[in-house]
């Protein structure tokens, strides 16, 4: 079964203009945000890391210093699910 994703370009500028951050920063970690839901199982959001569910002025100045990151749990997960798409192409 397929999964969707969607980041929605205006709405990241916004924001980075609203928070004075990169755009371009932003929305990689947008997308690295959203491949997250789509590689780890549902309910994918965590309290911190960059699949925090809710994004305020301070996950966007850990934006600007390049500081969001999977957790550790998060990133396991991630590489298991994309080394078994590997060993078993559909």
């Amino acid at each position: 079964m397929g999964r969707l994703a969607y980041a929605f370009y205006d709405r990241i500028g916004a924001a980075a203009q609203q928070y004075r951050t990169d755009v371009s920063k932003l929305l990689g970690y947008v997308m690295a945000h959203e491949l997250g839901h789509i590689l780890l199982a549902e309910g994918s959001h965590s309290p911190t890391g960059i699949m925090s569910a809710r994004w305020g002025h301070f996950k966007l100045d850990l934006v600007a210093e390049t500081f969001l990151r999977f957790t550790k749990e998060q990133a396991e997960s991630i590489r298991k699910s994309v080394g078994d798409m590997n060993a078993n192409p559909k």
